[in-house]
């Protein structure tokens, strides 16, 4: 096995991912103490404490305390572990995901959302729209589109969307980076907004999957690279900022959820 020069987080996860499921690493079986890995593979140990993080939130590894972390991989299909699965899906595929999705949460919103619902949508995209930090327009990004998804009042299609916000996020990095995506896809926010409070299913539905489409036309041939590679190359500063894009990605998600609850 090849180990590059100046290891970052991703990439000693994506190390230590392929162990685990080459079998290299079986169920069961201890990692290495945090001081061998940091050893083996010649970085920090602050590093390696955020990989194994890393590798818990996918369900990969399991620590115990006073006994070790251990590989753990039965976790590998829960409801989070969508993204773990889809680690090197591409942008393509999330949009397509999503539009199955949100075309129907959508629909189900201009039908059922409350005026309460409403007049949050309403301010989520206003502050979209008044935001110069890309973290925090992809935060209120992603919370409208849950609370679209709430709107529906089908508690299913809300956790199933839930379940790939990391995705989201990634996606809406690599537009917010890009610019031209943001530019065309804003106002189709808004026309969707605007069909749900007019209580048109069919044009809620339509402007969703428009928006969501808008990626097909500005993203070229990034349209097929996987998702995580976009959201670094177009959120390089910010990646170094929080350290990682696993870093960045859960400190997004996390604050929305929170905010929602």
């Amino acid at each position: 096995m090849t180990i590059p020069n100046r290891l970052s987080v991703d990439q000693l996860v994506d190390l230590l991912e392929k162990e685990i499921l080459s079998g290299r690493l079986p169920t069961g079986a201890a990692l290495p103490s945090e001081r061998n890995l940091s050893t083996e593979y010649g970085v920090g140990r602050p590093l390696v404490r955020e990989a194994i993080r890393s590798l818990a939130s996918r369900g990969l590894v399991e620590t115990s305390p006073g006994r070790g972390t251990y590989v753990h991989r039965g976790g590998r299909f829960g409801p989070l572990d969508s993204v773990h699965l889809a680690r090197h899906a591409t942008a393509r595929q999330v949009v397509e995901a999503r539009v199955s999705l949100e075309s129907q949460t959508a629909g189900l919103a201009a039908e059922r959302a409350t005026p309460e619902q409403i007049e949050l949508l309403t301010a989520l995209l206003e502050r979209v729209g008044s935001t110069r930090d890309p973290v925090e327009r992809s935060r209120l990004d992603l919370a409208f589109h849950l609370s679209v998804a709430r709107a529906s009042n089908n508690p299913v299609l809300e956790a199933m969307l839930a379940s790939i916000a990391p995705l989201m996020v990634q996606l809406m990095m690599r537009s917010i980076g890009d610019g031209r995506t943001a530019e065309r896809s804003h106002p189709l926010h808004w026309e969707c907004l605007d069909a749900i409070r007019a209580s048109d299913r069919a044009a809620a539905s339509a402007a969703m999957e428009a928006h969501l489409r808008v990626a097909d036309d500005t993203f070229g041939d990034g349209f097929d690279d996987p998702i995580q590679l976009g959201a670094s190359n177009y959120a390089r500063s910010l990646v170094t900022d929080y350290g990682s894009l696993d870093a960045l990605v859960e400190a997004v998600v996390g604050a929305t959820i929170r905010s929602s609850n």
